[in-house]
Order: C-alpha cells, then sequence, then structure tokens
C-alpha cells in the first residue's frame, strides 16, 4: 500500500473530521424525532466509534490526528450553526 504524503493525509483528516462532527449533529436531530430506542441512542453509537477509531487509528499509525480533531470541532460548531438557523427559521426553537 504506497504510503500518504503530508498533504493527502490532512485532506482525508480534514474531510473525515467534517464529517464526523456533522455526522454527530445529524444523529441527534435523527435520535430526537424517533420514537425508536435504539435511534435515541444514536449520538452516543456515533460519538464512542468515533473516538474509539480515532484512537485506534492513532496508535496503529503512532501519531496524533490533530488536524481531524480541530475539524471535527469546527463539523460539530457547523451542525450546532446550521441547527440554530433552521430552529429560529422554522419557528421551532422555542416551542
Amino acid at each position: 500500500m504506497k504510503q500518504l504524503t503530508e498533504k493527502q493525509s490532512k485532506i482525508i483528516q480534514i474531510i473525515l473530521g467534517l464529517v464526523a462532527g456533522i455526522g454527530i449533529w445529524f444523529s441527534i436531530l435523527v435520535g430526537s424525532d424517533s420514537d425508536s430506542g435504539i435511534l435515541q441512542y444514536l449520538f452516543v453509537i456515533i460519538f464512542a466509534a468515533v473516538m474509539l477509531l480515532q484512537r485506534f487509528l492513532e496508535n496503529k499509525f503512532d501519531t496524533k490526528f490533530r488536524t481531524f480533531s480541530k475539524f471535527w470541532l469546527i463539523g460539530l460548531i457547523i451542525g450546532l450553526v446550521a441547527f440554530l438557523i433552521y430552529g429560529f427559521a422554522s419557528g421551532t426553537m422555542f416551542k
């Protein structure tokens, strides 16, 4: 398997970090509207999976994924802002 360059590694970490952050917010939205017990715990499942996968890969490659962590937080902020905008625009924020 070909080794990734520093730039390729950073791009992959950025994309995966944003997807993880936005995915967590998506799981909150889907889980809160569901009557299914498993979907209500979707946030916890995705959060734990992201944390465990990140730690596993850091140990496997013996490096810290700081770029992933930074963009994971940015993804969470993007999800929060989108959630707030949607809530205010639809009038469901303070129902």
